[in-house]
């Protein structure tokens, strides 16, 4: 993490020159181990810059740790037709309900085909995953 978030966008900018990747998973909520919160233009700056290089957000939402009147704002709720983006955002309670209780969510924004599909194939049999007729494209 940088003390600017344009300058670490400029070395995500960098890194996906040198090697392409479809998927950037992001923690705008209270990062660890820092507990940084991103900046609502942060957030639509990194919106713009994934739908620019054609990359898909895994959000992994943190917001339910917020103290205070207002809780941040997710990435995906901020994703329009003005600000179209791919994003997956995960919410959990892991952290905050017990450690031995898995609570959480999956929002698909743009993105419902191929999480469907990894449901599915994580889900079944391997043999019955093995022949899942599913586009291979179909991933992120």
């Amino acid at each position: 993490m940088q003390g600017s978030y344009a300058d670490e966008l400029t070395l995500l900018s960098k890194a996906h020159k040198e090697q392409k990747f479809d998927t950037y998973l992001v923690n705008p909520n209270f990062a660890d181990p820092t507990g940084r919160v991103l900046s609502v233009e942060d957030k639509q700056v990194l919106i713009a810059w994934a739908s620019e290089h054609d990359v898909t957000l895994i959000e992994y939402d943190r917001g339910e740790l917020y103290f205070g009147a207002t809780r941040p704002v997710t990435i995906v709720s901020l994703v329009t037709q003005t600000y179209p983006c791919r994003v997956i955002s995960i919410g959990d309670f892991y952290d905050t309900i017990s450690p031995t209780i898995s609570l959480g969510y999956l929002i698909c924004n743009d993105t419902f085909d191929a999480c469907q599909c990894s449901k599915q194939i994580i889900a079944e049999e391997p043999s019955i995953a093995l022949h899942y007729g599913g586009k291979p494209d179909v991933f992120w």
